[in-house]
C-alpha cells in the first residue's frame, strides 16, 4: 500500500519488502491496487514459510499445521493477480541474486521477488529439537585479508571486527553455520569449524 503512494511523490524506484505471511494477511490488497492502476515498484518477498515476528507459526505458504492444509504457491498467487515479472531466488546464494534483484529494481511496472530461505530462528530451534548439532564458521585469521566482504555486504550479527587485528571473527555461539559468509568472502578465508552447539 505504501508503495503505491510513494512511487507517486519519489522520483527514485521504490522498493518494498514483505514477509510471506504478511503477505497473506495485509499484502496482497496493495499488490492487487498496484497492479489493477499500473504502479511503478519493486516488491521483495521473503518466504520462510512461518511467520518469523511472533514466535513462527505457519502460514498458508506453509504445509504444516495441526490438520492436512493446502500450501498456497506465493509465486502463483502473485502471477495470478497479474504480476508479469516475478523471480524467485535461494536466499542462502547471494553472488547470482545480485543481478536478479538489479533488474527487478530496474524494471518497470511491478517487478516482485520472492526470497526463499528458512527462518534463522526456526531453522534452529528445529535442529536443536532433534539434537542435530548446529555447527557454526570460523574466520582463518592466516587467510583474512581484511577486505571485510563479510561484514559489508552480509551484515550478519555472528560477525564482529576484532578491534586489535582489524580482522573479521565470528561468535560461534551466535553463528547458525548457513555458510553465506563462506560465499561472500573473495579470498575464502571462512569455513566451518567442523563443531557443534546443542
Amino acid at each position: 500500500g505504501i508503495s503505491s503512494g510513494m512511487q507517486h511523490v519519489v522520483n527514485d524506484r521504490v522498493i518494498a519488502l514483505i514477509g510471506d505471511s504478511t503477505l497473506f494477511h495485509a499484502g496482497l490488497p496493495g499488490l492487487v491496487n498496484a497492479i489493477h492502476n499500473g504502479h511503478n515498484y519493486t516488491l521483495f518477498i521473503l518466504d520462510n514459510s512461518v511467520t518469523a515476528m511472533t514466535g513462527q507459526q505457519p502460514n498458508p505458504g506453509s504445509d504444516f499445521g495441526p490438520n492436512k492444509v493446502a500450501k498456497i504457491d506465493i509465486e502463483a498467487v502473485v502471477r495470478g493477480i497479474g504480476v508479469k515479472n516475478v523471480t524467485k531466488i535461494n536466499a542462502f546464494d547471494p553472488k547470482p541474486n545480485v543481478e536478479t534483484m538489479k533488474k527487478a529494481i530496474l524494471g518497470e511496472g511491478v517487478n516482485v521477488v520472492i526470497s526463499v530461505g528458512p527462518c534463522a530462528l526456526y531453522s534452529d530451534r528445529k535442529k536443536r529439537a532433534a539434537k542435530i548439532p548446529i555447527i557454526p564458521n570460523k574466520v582463518g585469521k592466516e587467510f583474512c585479508k581484511t577486505i571485510y566482504a563479510c561484514v559489508r555486504d552480509f551484515y550478519c550479527p555472528a560477525i564482529q571486527l576484532d578491534m586489535e587485528t582489524r580482522q573479521t571473527a565470528i561468535q560461534t555461539d551466535v553463528c547458525n553455520g548457513c555458510m553465506v559468509c563462506a560465499k561472500l568472502c573473495p579470498v575464502s578465508a571462512i569455513s566451518t569449524t567442523g563443531g557443534g552447539q546443542k
